[in-house]
C-alpha cells in the first residue's frame, strides 16, 4: 500500500463539538440548529477560517424540527457562512453525520470541491409528542367548522377525547388508541420488525452471549476512561452558556460518571425485557443533546 501524498487527499484540520448531555437536562430548551451554530461558529473561529473559501456545508440530523426542515442551511447562515454557500442535511439515522463526513469526503476527493463544512447536531429532548390519530382529526374538522353550530359538538368530542386520553396516560396504557404518540421512541423503532433499538440489543446480547456482568463491566470501564479523559476532551469543545441570564455554564459532558460503580448499576433493573433481559439504563447508551463540526480540505488547499 503506497503512503504517497496526494494533492487530493482529504484531510481533517479542526474539529469542535459543544458539550454532550443527557437528554432531559441541561441542553433540553436548545434548539438543535443554535446547537449547530455554537459548534460551527467556534470550529470557524478555532482554525481561522475564511468562511468565503467555504464551498459547502452537510450536517446529519435525525429529529428534523420542523421550524428548520434543512437545518444545515439555518446553522450555516446562523454561524456566518455566505448565503452563496449551498448546504444541506443528511440523514442516516445514528449515523447522519458520518454520512455528512462521507459525503464531504468524496466531494473532496473527486475534486469538486475544496473545503467542506461538515457534522451533525441533535436534540433529543425536544422530539414532540404527537397527538393521536382521532384527536388529530377531530382537529381537522373544527378548523373547517364554518361558525358555532358546527363547532360546539366538536369541541364537546374533544373534550370526551381529551378525557379518555388522561385516563390512558394514568393507567400507562401505551396500546391504547388515545395515547399520545412519543416521537422519540416511534423514531426508534424499526417499523418493519416493531421492535426499537433497545430490544433488538436483548436479542443480540442472547445471540452473542453476552450476560449482564459482562455488559455493566464494559458500561463502567467506560464510565471511568470518560471521566478520566474529562481534562483532555474539554479542547474540543465549546462551552455553552444557558439563557435566560447566561451565567450558567456548561464545559463539560453531562453523562459520564467518575462515582459510578458495578453494585450501583447492578441494582438497575432490565429496561426493555422485565423477565429475562440484560439491557439497563446503566449500561445502554443515553439518549443525548449537542452537536459536533468538522472541517475537511483537500490536502493542497490546507497546505
Amino acid at each position: 500500500m503506497s503512503l504517497q501524498k496526494n494533492p487530493r487527499d482529504v484531510v481533517i484540520v479542526e474539529g469542535v463539538r459543544t458539550p454532550f448531555a443527557k437528554a432531559g437536562t441541561k441542553l433540553k430548551s436548545i434548539h438543535p440548529a443554535e446547537l449547530g451554530k455554537l459548534a460551527l461558529k467556534e470550529l470557524i473561529a478555532k482554525s481561522n477560517l475564511d468562511v468565503n473559501s467555504v464551498d459547502e456545508v452537510i450536517i446529519g440530523n435525525t429529529g428534523n424540527p420542523v421550524d428548520a426542515v434543512n437545518i444545515a442551511r439555518v446553522v450555516a447562515l446562523g454561524a456566518g457562512v455566505p448565503q452563496k454557500v449551498s448546504a444541506y442535511t443528511v440523514h442516516r439515522n445514528c449515523a447522519s453525520a458520518m454520512e455528512s463526513l462521507s459525503n464531504g469526503f468524496e466531494k473532496i476527493k473527486s475534486g469538486t470541491m475544496d473545503v467542506v463544512l461538515a457534522g451533525g447536531t441533535e436534540n433529543m429532548s425536544q422530539m414532540p409528542t404527537l397527538l393521536p390519530s382521532r384527536i388529530q382529526a377531530l382537529f381537522d374538522k373544527l378548523f373547517l367548522a364554518k361558525g358555532p353550530k358546527q363547532a360546539l359538538p366538536l369541541l364537546w368530542q374533544l373534550f370526551k377525547a381529551d378525557m379518555k386520553q388522561i385516563r390512558a396516560l394514568l393507567q400507562g396504557n401505551f396500546r391504547d388508541e388515545y395515547f399520545p404518540v412519543i416521537s422519540v421512541m416511534q423514531g426508534l423503532t424499526d417499523p418493519f420488525v416493531g421492535i426499537n433499538m433497545g430490544q433488538t440489543a436483548e436479542i443480540l446480547a442472547k445471540e452473542w452471549g453476552l450476560s449482564r456482568q459482562t455488559q455493566d463491566e464494559f458500561a463502567l470501564r467506560s464510565h471511568k476512561l470518560a471521566s478520566a479523559a474529562k481534562d483532555k476532551l474539554k479542547e474540543e469543545m465549546t462551552s455553552i452558556y444557558l439563557s435566560p441570564d447566561y451565567k450558567e455554564v456548561i464545559s463539560e459532558d453531562i453523562g459520564p460518571r467518575d462515582t459510578q460503580t458495578m453494585e450501583a448499576l447492578a441494582k438497575l433493573k432490565p429496561f426493555f425485557d422485565k423477565q429475562t433481559g440484560t439491557i439497563t439504563a446503566g449500561n445502554s447508551c443515553p439518549i443525548t443533546d449537542g452537536a459536533a463540526m468538522m472541517l475537511l480540505m483537500s490536502r493542497e488547499k490546507a497546505e
